[in-house]
C-alpha cells in the first residue's frame, strides 16, 4: 500500500492473513468462528459456535502457550464482555 492509497477493505485484510474471524465471549465460554477460522479448526468451512474448550481441544499443542498468553493478556486489556478476536 502506498501513501494515498485507500485502506483495504476488513475482509480483504482478513482474507490476505487467512486467520478467519474469531469472536471469544469470555462470559458464556464460547467461541465463534468464521468459514475460515473453522476450517483452520479442522472443521468445515462454516461459521460455527465452539465452547472454549472445544476450541482449545483443536488448536495445536505447541501453539496452546502462545494462544492462551495471548487470550489472557487481551482479556486483562477489555472490560468483563464478550471481546472481539481477529
Amino acid at each position: 500500500m502506498r501513501t494515498g492509497e485507500p485502506l483495504p477493505s476488513v475482509s480483504d485484510v482478513l482474507a490476505a492473513l487467512a486467520t478467519g474471524l474469531w469472536h471469544w465471549d469470555t462470559a458464556a465460554g464460547l467461541v465463534t468462528v468464521d468459514a475460515e477460522a473453522a476450517r483452520l479448526l479442522g472443521l468445515p468451512a462454516r461459521a460455527t459456535t465452539l465452547t472454549e474448550a472445544q476450541t482449545r481441544a483443536r488448536l495445536q499443542r505447541s501453539r496452546t502457550p502462545v494462544t492462551t498468553s495471548r487470550t489472557s493478556a487481551g482479556r486483562a486489556s477489555w472490560p468483563r464482555r464478550a471481546a472481539a478476536w481477529c
